[in-house]
Parts: structure tokens; C-alpha cells; sequence
């Protein structure tokens, strides 16, 4: 009996670990990140901001509804808005990504704003940052820190960060 029980105990952990290594491999499959960076915050900054690019190779729709990361005590997602001549954030509740699009994330635009960083980041520093979507799949990315002068020079609104 004991050596059936553990037979059947390690045959379901190994089916679980599969289905669980087909979904992450899916998520790659369908969801691509890239270009992650974050700007260097300058000393006791409490916020920066992120930026991507995020493509969706699947059939249907995706919606990003949040990201998170140890490094930092919050994240949102924004916007910049223009209007009457001045610039302003609006926090974003998802983004969604038509099947076979994708979305830019940059300055003056959609970003990521990045609350309460766990330290001093630095140029050249990686961080890791989990990506939450609708239906429940996460995909998780590396960011590269860069300088703070490193930003398109058509980035006028990059201050407010």
C-alpha cells in the first residue's frame, strides 16, 4: 500500500510541475516584454519611472491590470495627459492589448510610476518586475537602471517623474 500511495504522491506532483512549466511557457509564447528600463532616481527620491514595450502574440485580447516588485512599495499604472499646455498623470485601473499588438510604455506617455524604492538604485542595476494580467497569468521581466540623463531628447514632460 505505502509503495502505491507514493507512486501515486510523485505521478501528481510531476503532472502539477508540468502544467505548471506548459502555463509559464505559454505566457512567454503569448506575452512579450521588452526594453524594461527604470530611470535612476536622483538621492532620496521616493519615485521614478518605468518604461516597456509589451507585445501580445496571442489570438485574443490581454489586459495588464497591475505590476509589482519587491524593490519598490508601490507601482501604478500611467498616463501623461496634455491639456491646456500642462502636463499631469492619470492613474490607469488596466491596458489592454489587442490579439496580435502591442503597446509602447514611455515618456510622455504610459509609464510605470514607482513608489517607495526599497534602496538606491544605480545605473546599470537590475530589478525584477511581475506582470499581472486579467486572466490571472504573470510574466515576469528584469529592468535594467538607467542614467538620468539617458531619455529621448522629444521628452519634454520627463521631469515630472
Amino acid at each position: 500500500m505505502k509503495m502505491n500511495a507514493r507512486i501515486f504522491t510523485t505521478s501528481v506532483l510531476a503532472i502539477f510541475l508540468l502544467l505548471c512549466q506548459f502555463q509559464a511557457s505559454a505566457a512567454a509564447e503569448t506575452v512579450m516584454i521588452s526594453n524594461l528600463r527604470v530611470k535612476e532616481a536622483p538621492p532620496a527620491a521616493t519615485a521614478t519611472a518605468g518604461y516597456f514595450s509589451l507585445h501580445n502574440h496571442g489570438s485574443a485580447e490581454i489586459e495588464l491590470t497591475s505590476v509589482t516588485s519587491t524593490s519598490f512599495g508601490g507601482i501604478e499604472l500611467h498616463r501623461t495627459v496634455i491639456k491646456d499646455g500642462v502636463a499631469s498623470m492619470q492613474r490607469q485601473d488596466s491596458i489592454k492589448v489587442p490579439a496580435g499588438g502591442g503597446v509602447e510604455f514611455k515618456p510622455g506617455d504610459l509609464h510605470l510610476m514607482l513608489f517607495s524604492p526599497a534602496r538606491e538604485f544605480r545605473t546599470g542595476d537590475t530589478i525584477e518586475f511581475v506582470f499581472h494580467f486579467a486572466d490571472g497569468m504573470e510574466v515576469t521581466a528584469p529592468a535594467k537602471v538607467e542614467a538620468i540623463g539617458d531619455q529621448p531628447a522629444s521628452d519634454p514632460h520627463h521631469t515630472h517623474h
